[in-house]
């Protein structure tokens, strides 16, 4: 259970990370 919510957590990270990336990508 805690290895299923630490990768759940990291590939949140991930993911808001990219679509953060590219929000930033789109207002240049």
């Amino acid at each position: 259970m805690g290895i299923s919510v630490s990768i759940t957590f990291f590939v949140s990270r991930w993911l808001v990370c990219i679509w953060y990336s590219c929000m930033e990508r789109s207002g240049s």
